[in-house]
């Protein structure tokens, strides 16, 4: 139940077994006395706040001292700077992760200019990606060409010349209203040239292809076989699949890197209903963005809805519920013709909120308190000590917390001495679970169906917390992989990532 700890259930069960441990220690080795401290992990709600607006307006600032005027398309970096397209100022906005938003480039004044900051110009840009290096990529949709912006701010253009229909490299290629573009790792663009009704590609060397679509229609196919009615959105996920909002059909669409078009849900005819496939149905899709695990993100717009497709192409409503302007859970919250979407790698939602003019962040589960944390303090006696010898607190418990793990779903918590073990489960993962022996900690999940998914470890798991690769290489056994960790204090968090 929202706003319910799903932990509050399992407390006095907790207390029995602590309280069954401290009698035990008592009774089995000469110690005076062991304290035992336990501070539940407890779950915030999905909710949906306003990262950074207050109307229709220019002005740089913190929060709501910001402003903007008709933002199309979000990104947001590996650090958490979110980076908007703001239509009709013309401009390319920054947000940091604290809410402060600065202009990058480009200035009030619309029109075609390369140059460094405000002296470039644009002329209502659309859409905007950005690579791993910081490199930002702008869909300039009246000027049709795709434009780059260095880290530094320094805006060129990469591709196009103006409006038409070319393949061919740099600006001898041309563009009919580009609306988005994603980034793959490798550093290919995918653009959705909307009034060609095609999919382009971009490769490094500012070679540009048709990826799929021949002109306007629903088709099905295989590169020019297929067919797309104004595509008003662009991603791409980890294996280079590029999925499209389709909004003219009311589609989202999925490109396999060989060019193959499917429909992954939408049933062609504008509606709202949730459901598998062609069953779901939305209204003027005007953004898409893609997580790690495969969940694909769409801007809803007619609907004023954000939705989710889960692999298998099972869509939900993820927030949002009718014209308007709330913030509150993902049920009461309100949008107005939200536009572009964006996730990190958190899992967190950023959303181009057109009509509100306002940049908003939806934030799924989190922990708010981010350890169970076991303490002790041996103030006297013999056994072997504090640390170890013939009185271990580390592997007696482990042996406690066999019983009441702690699992809702999302999150399985195992205290340890001084320290806590969270397996953090992505949507889309296998399942990471958590055993205990002694000072040894082992992880382990399914081998079948983990290509490709990487062991990782935080010591946070706020939003921009740096995640690492654990090193070394899992064991196989019996249907499973495991990696098997020392105890170490402090607060430990694991998530296997699709790469």
């Amino acid at each position: 139940m929202p706003g319910r700890s799903p932990w509050g259930s399992l407390s006095s069960k907790l207390r029995t077994t602590f309280a069954a441990f401290v009698l035990l220690g008592l009774a089995a080795f000469p110690v005076a006395l062991v304290q035992v401290n336990a501070a539940l992990a407890e779950l915030t709600p999905p909710t949906v706040t306003t990262l950074a607006g207050s109307g229709q307006g220019s002005a740089d600032g913190t929060g709501g001292m910001a402003s903007f005027n008709r933002p199309a398309g979000v990104a947001v970096d590996s650090a958490g700077n979110v980076y908007v397209a703001d239509t009709f100022n013309n401009e390319i906005r920054k947000i940091t992760p604290e809410g402060v938003t600065t202009t990058l480039a480009g200035s009030l004044t619309q029109g075609y200019q390369d140059g460094p900051g405000e002296t470039a110009l644009f002329r209502q840009p659309t859409g905007v990606a950005v690579d791993s290096e910081g490199n930002l990529y702008v869909a300039d949709q009246n000027n049709h060409k795709i434009r780059m912006i260095t880290p530094e701010g320094v805006v060129s253009t990469l591709a196009g010349s103006g409006a038409g229909y070319t393949d061919a490299t740099g600006t001898n290629a041309k563009f009919q209203y580009p609306r988005a573009v994603a980034v793959d790792s490798a550093g290919n663009l995918y653009v959705a040239d909307q009034n060609n009704h095609k999919i382009r590609k971009i490769a490094p060397g500012g070679v540009v292809t048709t990826l799929a679509g021949s002109g306007q229609g629903s088709a099905d196919g295989t590169g020019t076989a297929a067919s797309f009615a104004y595509p008003r959105a662009v991603a791409v996920d980890g294996v280079g699949n590029v999925y499209v909002a389709d909004q003219f059909y009311h589609k989202i669409r999925m490109i396999t890197p060989a060019g193959v078009v499917t429909t992954l849900a939408g049933s062609g005819s504008n509606g709202s209903a949730d459901g598998t496939g062609a069953a779901a149905s939305f209204y003027n899709p005007y953004g898409v963005a893609v997580d790690s695990a495969g969940n694909v993100y769409v801007g809803d717009q007619l609907n004023h809805r954000i939705r989710k497709i889960a692999p298998g192409g099972v869509v939900t409503t993820l927030a949002g519920s009718g014209s308007g302007f709330a913030d509150g859970t993902t049920e009461t919250a309100l949008f107005s013709q939200p536009n572009g979407v964006a996730v990190d790698s958190a899992g967190n939602v950023y959303v181009a909120d057109a009509n509100n003019n306002k940049i908003r962040k939806i934030t799924l589960w989190v922990v708010v308190a981010q350890s169970f944390a076991i303490d002790r303090h041996v103030i006297a006696g013999g056994g072997g000590g504090s640390e170890g010898g013939g009185f271990s607190i580390v592997g007696t418990i482990g042996q406690a917390d066999a019983g009441p793990t702690l699992t809702d779903g999302n999150f399985t918590l195992v205290g340890g001495f001084h320290s806590s073990y969270v397996a953090v489960q992505m949507p889309g993962a296998p399942r990471l679970t958590l055993v205990k022996s002694g000072a040894n900690v082992t992880l382990s999940w399914p081998a079948d169906g983990s290509t490709g998914f990487v062991l990782e470890t935080s010591g946070s798991v706020a939003p921009g917390s740096a995640w690492t690769t654990v090193p070394g290489e899992p064991t196989l056994g019996s249907g499973e992989k495991s990696v098997t960790l020392t105890a170490q204090p402090g607060n430990h968090f694991f998530r296997l990532r699709k790469q």
